[in-house]
């Protein structure tokens, strides 16, 4: 949970945030305005989208960090206050338009993964290690695979036991594959 306080004003609002921490990756953020004073809320998740009342639930549709600002009106005075909160948001879990046809092995894996794609472009291919934070950990690109069935290994030396995933894209595709290193 973050908190938010601003100034010294008993009126003046603070707000909480947390993560959806049942069902992670799913991009809800759950908001709480303490405002002893009363008020009315007004909330910008930062993503083009507003919301009103005291305990907005709101999901991003992309992870990463996003200005959340509230407004609240008090005896017609403004008080605004933006901080920044996360969202991890997972795009996919598993295969969703799988536009390689590819698959991953093993899985769960240890020191390496095994990708093996249908190529029907001679588009470089790129392939991105990326955590649960949907930080980027390793990036390899392969300037051309050959078209029809081909295989690419990862070497995952170095990464600590955990989710990931193995973002595969090209100029016209790209896909997510779920694995965990133990």
């Amino acid at each position: 949970m973050h908190s938010v306080s601003v100034g010294n004003n008993p009126c003046i609002p603070t707000f909480t945030w947390t993560p959806d921490s049942l069902n992670p990756g799913n991009g809800v953020v759950f908001f709480n305005v303490i405002s002893p004073c009363g008020g009315t809320v007004v909330w910008n998740f930062g993503d083009s989208t507003v919301a009103t009342g005291n305990n907005p639930t709101h999901q991003y549709g992309t992870p990463g960090w996003f200005t959340v600002c509230i407004t609240v009106i008090i005896q017609n005075i403004t008080y605004t206050y933006c901080d920044s909160v996360y969202s991890n948001r997972v795009l996919s879990i598993n295969h969703i338009d799988d536009a390689f046809n590819s698959q991953l092995y093993p899985n769960p894996a240890h020191d390496f993964i095994d990708i093996s794609l249908n190529i029907n472009n001679t588009d470089a291919i790129r392939f991105e290690i990326v955590d649960i934070t949907g930080r980027i950990i390793q990036k390899t690109e392969s300037s051309q695979l050959p078209l029809g069935n081909s295989e690419t290994r990862i070497n995952l030396n170095g990464l600590d036991r955990g989710m990931y995933f193995v973002r595969i894209s090209s100029s016209e595709n790209s896909t997510t594959i779920r694995f965990l290193i133990q």
